[in-house]
This record gives structure tokens, sequence and C-alpha cells, in this order.
């Protein structure tokens, strides 16, 4: 979910401050379990520790001992590539699961004696941490509102969108309908005037202009102009239906090879 902003920001700051490692952060009131940026007496970024590992007296001191806010490392680093894999074998393996985080490279390094900084960036929902399926599942449900807002701002009809799924891949043309129930994945194409849906999941196609398909499965498949496909369809990968074509319902298109 990051905007191109905070990745600038990121590396204006890793240019500018001729650092080996610059870790992205955030000021907030609350870590919410982020690693906590701690730094040596001269100001400089130390580490990240865990919130479980620091007091909020540690905390503050971390962030100019004003009580307030508290500096946490946002899981995003630019590190120069010559020293990412002899810090990372630098590193200890996690008690509970054995894993290497790349968050202790940044101490690594600093103990190192190599500059290291933090970019500060204003946190939010681009920024969330997506570390387990439910952390996973809101970021997709977040993209997938801004990637129908995207299309509902450029004349795309959607009757439901929270029941309306388009991957960041997909294109679509001028006044396409897409009813409740639709799946567009992939590098699929949908030309103007269609009407998608509803229940339909179509998977890398390419569909031609005034095509109305509804309740079908179609994948890796060439639809074209002013076709009628389903209700109840199946366009398995390689086909190709020309312009016109009316299926009827319960239809399945074969390749010659299945």
């Amino acid at each position: 979910l990051m905007e191109v902003q905070a990745l600038r920001v990121l590396l204006e700051t890793h240019r500018s401050s001729e650092s080996v490692c610059t870790v992205m952060s955030a000021l907030v009131d609350d870590p919410a379990g982020r690693p906590i940026v701690t730094r040596d007496r001269h100001g400089a970024v130390a580490g990240l520790v865990r919130p479980s590992a620091t007091d909020h007296s540690g905390s503050s001191a971390a962030n100019g001992g004003d009580g307030t806010s508290v500096e946490v490392g946002l899981g995003v680093y630019c590190i120069r590539r010559g020293l990412l894999a002899p810090a990372v074998r630098r590193t200890s393996p996690d008690e509970l699961d054995g894993l290497h985080r790349l968050a202790d490279v940044v101490a690594v390094l600093a103990d190192s004696g190599h500059p290291v900084a933090s970019a500060p960036v204003v946190a939010g929902p681009d920024l969330m941490p997506v570390e387990n399926r439910q952390q996973l599942a809101d970021a997709e449900a977040e993209l997938r509102r801004r990637t129908n807002a995207r299309w509902l701002d450029r004349g795309v009809t959607m009757v439901d969108p929270s029941r309306t799924y388009i991957d960041a891949t997909v294109r679509l043309g001028i006044d396409v309908t897409l009813f409740p129930g639709t799946m567009l994945q992939g590098t699929t194409v949908i030309g103007d005037g269609c009407e998608i849906g509803p229940d339909t999941r179509i998977d890398r196609c390419v569909i031609g202009r005034e095509t109305v398909v509804e309740k079908t499965m179609a994948r890796l498949a060439v639809i074209g102009d002013h076709c009628r496909i389903g209700p109840f369809a199946v366009v398995e990968p390689g086909s190709e239906l020309s312009d016109g074509t009316v299926t009827g319902p319960f239809y399945a298109a074969r390749t010659d090879a299945s």
C-alpha cells in the first residue's frame, strides 16, 4: 500500500546523509508492536528494539526526551548492498521462531561504526504492517477499496463495490458495468461498454467492446466484440470466441488441444 512519496523521502534521506543504512520511521503515540528506534548519546541511530525489550522512558529518550511520542521503524530500509549480507550473517536468530530479523541489521551496522540514519514519514494506513494472514487480508481490502475508487472516478459502474474485485493490473474501457460478485484478475482487458457479472471470474482474458458476460468462468481466453457469454459458461485457456458469439446457458468453450 506504500505510496511513492514515502519511498522518495527514504531515498533522498539516504543519499543526503551518506548513510550505509536508512530506516523509514514515524513518530507515533503507541508503538503497537513496531520496533522502536534507539539512539546513542550523539543522537545517531543505534538500532531497533521491540517494545517488550524497553520501557517507556527508554522510548522517550530515543526520541528527544519529550515523553509524548515514540519513533518506530516501519519495516522499510535502504541498505548498501555490499554490507547487507555480512551484516545479516552477524545477526542472531530469534529465540521463538529461529528467524533472522532484518531489523537487527541496523544495530549490527551501527555497532560496526557505519553511519545509520532514519527517514521520518507520516505513518498512515499506507504503511500498515503485514506479518500474518489477518493483516494481509486487511491490506488487500484497502487495496481493493482504492482500486475500485479509482475506476469509479473514471466512469466505471459498480452495482456493489464491496463485492467487486479488480486486480491493480486490470484495464477497463469506457462505460463498463460490473455487477456484484465480479472478479477480474491478472492482465485482463475489458473493452468499452461491456457488462460483466454477476458472479463472474475472468482471469487474464481480453474481452472486446459491447460484450455481456454473466455467471461465467473464463481464463487465458479472447472474447470478441458484441458477444453474449453465459449464464453458467466456462471459457477455458486458449479459447477464442469470435465477434458476435452468443453461447446460451451452460456453455463450455474448449480449445482443439483439449
